[in-house]
């Protein structure tokens, strides 16, 4: 039987180093970027891909290099031509201070980067100082399909990914953590906070070095404060094959827009759940609670809404009276969404 100090290992544990570094993130999407502020987090997809380039399952993908999230900030490695593919007026990168780490593996892109250095001494620019990992080569003879080696090593990127996501499985925690040390981009399993955020105008593209020393000479750095108080809201595809259209979730919703959206439901009430110190509600008739935890990507107080009445349960939905608890009558959204919240509670 496994001690419960070598099952911790198995869980790629940051290494103290990395707890007093700074990662980026980059998209050139500015619409998820807007998403991205308004939530305070980068979250990985919730499905998993087929292609061999596919982002793993629920993972947020991170560089300590910032050319590299510049490159994904301005859709490409084009920095000081004219051309970008940011969707949108600005590039987006975001920050995550390396105390928030928790479940860490190294980018698959860059094991199989790294792989191929190993073997052919081939690989990206900022691998030239690596040494060839013996181990590593090793283990691309010995686990991976004779023509994913050969592609991979050969510097077909999709071969790469795809030799990355095998070895990942096989290389021990403290093998990864060697590659992270090395350079690595990391694969975090499980959302992030973001501690700051710049964005990049596309007109300035021209202007930027491949290499990313000037970034912050020509990006403009965005209020966390002001983009989390904003308005906000996510469309959620319905979980009834009946109901074809989005289900538009709001964020703090003020009491004019609340009592605007409590009118336009289907039913003249409102779900929601109550998630530290924000709100977030939709039409009752349209989704369950754990609907839109799953989409939102966590869990909360679950709160029920009428043109007279206020509901809340810890994680009991459409619960009898007596079920509001004080974190929801004293909630801050409640208070200064709903003002008449004590008469309207059950």
């Amino acid at each position: 039987m496994k001690s419960f100090k070598a099952y911790l290992e198995e869980m790629a544990k940051p290494a103290p180093e990395h707890h007093e570094m700074q990662f980026y993130h980059g998209t050139s999407d500015e619409k998820l970027a807007h998403k991205i502020l308004s939530d305070g987090h980068l979250r990985g997809r919730p499905e998993q891909g087929k292609s061999f380039l596919a982002p793993m399952k629920d993972h947020v993908y991170i560089t300590p290099h910032i050319h590299y999230a510049q490159i994904y900030a301005i859709g490409g490695d084009v920095a000081g031509s004219e051309y970008h593919r940011i969707n949108g007026e600005h590039g987006y990168v975001f920050a995550v201070h390396g105390k928030h780490l928790k479940d860490i593996h190294p980018d698959e892109d860059s094991v199989g980067g790294m792989l191929s250095h190993a073997v052919a001494k081939d690989g990206h620019e900022w691998m030239k100082d690596i040494p060839r990992l013996s181990w590593l080569a090793q283990q691309g003879r010995d686990h991976l399909h004779p023509t994913t080696f050969r592609k991979a090593i050969n510097g077909e990127v999709a071969y790469q990914a795809k030799a990355g996501k095998t070895l990942n499985k096989i290389m021990s925690d403290h093998q990864k953590l060697e590659l992270i040390r090395h350079g690595s981009h990391i694969a975090h399993h499980g959302p992030l906070q973001i501690t700051k955020a710049w964005r990049i105008h596309k007109s300035k593209v021209p202007l930027l070095k491949r290499d990313g020393s000037n970034f912050f000479d020509h990006a403009e750095e965005v209020s966390l404060k002001e983009s989390l108080d904003e308005a906000w809201h996510s469309s959620m595809k319905s979980p009834y094959k009946f109901d074809t259209s989005p289900i538009d979730i709001h964020k703090n919703p003020t009491a004019a827009e609340t009592a605007k959206l409590i009118h336009n439901s289907g039913c003249k009430s409102l779900r929601g759940i109550l998630h530290g110190n924000d709100a977030y509600v939709w039409d009752a008739e349209r989704a369950l609670h754990h609907d839109a935890e799953n989409h939102l990507g966590f869990k909360g107080t679950c709160i029920d809404i009428g043109k007279d009445r206020v509901s809340v349960s810890d994680r009991y939905i459409n619960r009898d009276s007596g079920s509001a608890d004080t974190h929801g009558k004293n909630h801050p959204w409640i208070a200064k969404a709903l003002p008449n919240h004590r008469k309207m509670f059950n």
